[in-house]
């Protein structure tokens, strides 16, 4: 027997509160009584797939760069109350600015941004001291002067939404017929008009103000630069990605060590350590996750530990393999580094007596077993 009903559910977006949310009753039982509890996976991961992508636009808030002054400098704008309006989304005011003799710039700026910041919420004005280059003739060269500045930018604005200041033309203050405050400041015009990101997906053309979702909110995606010739975006399963970056990485290092493991009896006795002693350091713990000694101390993966490792203590796992200070990766980064910055004669034992190497370091480590780790590690 079918039956219809309502259903009653709660998502929440973890960016924004950062922790696990936690529902309890204060009075009654209803979190009881309506059955309400969390679920195992509350959203699922991205579809495996792939997309075709060409992006038009990149979006951009409105914004608006200042005129740089010296902030202990008696202003020039005259004496009086200023009128300044601005239009935003639909949102059209006006608000006053009082100056007075005995302002500098930064008093002006400073009251400015206060002024504008008070009144609403959809741009905001920041104050901010900057570096300004002159010629100096007399010191023969480019110096540099403290100089201060007012910025305005759009906050968070929806789509289409493009920020515009300008004095209020309708009640021109007597003051401002001589000193326009926006043009004075450099205020009146944007270095940025404000523009929405526009990328085509699959055939399919969509705008946004900011970062796109796709796959019914599960992958987002940002545009930072243009480019006309489609690219192909794949989604795939980062465990797998995980593990064949591994695999090669293994294998690559496997022709590095067998090429210093041949050559050991002339290389300094501390160099083939270098690189394997990073895994026999950890060796149990390595092994438990399937990566494992074998003949001639090769290592290998083993798919199906990796796996089973990986799903159980992900953290750990990558812990592991990618730690900053105790991971595999980056200590075989390290040793690989190390290496390079030597000379070949401060690698060998007797560089008087061997005339030349059959092999470049430079050439055994700057390759695909450098390459991969990098790429991994990002």
């Amino acid at each position: 027997m079918f039956s219809t009903g309502t259903i009653l559910g709660l998502s929440v977006n973890r960016r924004a509160i950062g922790d696990d949310l936690e529902l309890s009753d204060t009075r009654g039982n209803f979190l009881r009584l309506a059955e309400f509890s969390s679920t195992a996976f509350p959203v699922a991961g991205p579809t495996r797939t792939g997309y075709s992508l060409t992006a038009s636009s990149v979006y951009r808030p409105s914004s608006f760069d200042g005129n740089s002054f010296d902030p202990n400098a008696p202003t020039t704008l005259n004496p009086g109350t200023y009128s300044v309006a601005y239009a935003i989304g639909g949102e059209a005011e006006t608000f006053d600015l009082e100056v007075s003799s005995d302002d500098t710039w930064k008093d002006v700026l400073q009251s400015l941004a206060l002024n504008l910041n008070s009144v609403q919420d959809r741009f905001k004005m920041e104050t901010e001291t900057v570096d300004v280059p002159y010629y100096d003739p007399s010191m023969s060269g480019i110096k540099s002067v403290k100089r201060f500045r007012g910025t305005v930018t759009a906050v968070d604005p929806k789509l289409d939404w493009q920020l515009e200041l300008s004095e209020n033309s309708g009640d021109y203050t007597a003051a401002q017929l001589n000193t326009p405050l926006l043009s004075t400041l450099g205020l009146e015009g944007t270095a940025q008009p404000g523009s929405n990101a526009e990328i085509r997906v699959n055939g399919r053309d969509m705008e946004a103000a900011g970062d796109f979702t796709l796959d019914q909110g599960r992958l987002s995606l940002g545009v930072d630069s243009t480019f006309g010739d489609p690219g192909n975006l794949q989604v795939r399963d980062p465990q797998t990605v995980l593990q064949n970056n591994l695999t090669d990485i293994v294998s690559a290092y496997n022709d590095l060590y067998s090429l210093l493991r041949v050559n050991s009896d002339i290389l300094a006795e501390d160099l083939p350590g270098r690189f394997s002693g990073p895994y026999k350091a950890r060796q149990d713990d390595l092994a438990a996750i399937g990566l494992r000694n074998g003949e001639k101390d090769s290592l290998s993966l083993a798919p199906d530990a990796f796996s089973t490792a990986y799903a159980a203590e992900p953290e750990d796992t990558g812990i592991l393999l990618a730690d900053a200070s105790r991971g595999l990766i980056p200590q075989w980064q390290q040793a690989v580094e190390q290496t390079l910055e030597q000379q070949d004669a401060d690698l060998v034992r007797a560089p008087n007596t061997l005339k030349k190497l059959d092999f470049s370091f430079e050439n055994a480590l700057n390759n695909e077993f450098r390459s991969l780790i990098m790429d991994l590690l990002g």
